[in-house]
């Protein structure tokens, strides 16, 4: 073989490599942020105006009822599954 070949080969083979490296890239632009908060203590108007304000950021607001406390807290010891963005009182903390 010669050398030019030899040379094509290793470019074809890089190039397939580095394709291949690549995996999926995704052209989506928009962030989600999970938002956790007790029922009344945000205004749903406010959510909307913040996903209004920064076009890039879209708030998956849930509504946490019953013991909001210890749902949080066993969502952080477990280390998995919490939100981005919690809004809590001061007492909670």
């Amino acid at each position: 073989m010669n050398t030019r070949r030899m040379v094509s080969l290793g470019l074809l083979i890089l190039v397939m490599i580095i394709s291949g490296c690549a995996g999926n890239v995704s052209t989506e632009k928009t962030k989600t942020l999970t938002l956790w908060y007790w029922n009344r203590s945000l205004d749903d108007e406010l959510i909307k105006s913040v996903e209004k304000e920064f076009p890039g950021i879209r708030i998956d607001a849930q509504k946490i009822g019953g013991d909001f406390k210890s749902k949080l807290k066993t969502t952080l010891a477990a280390g998995s599954g919490g939100p981005d963005i919690v809004a809590f009182k001061d007492r909670v903390a």
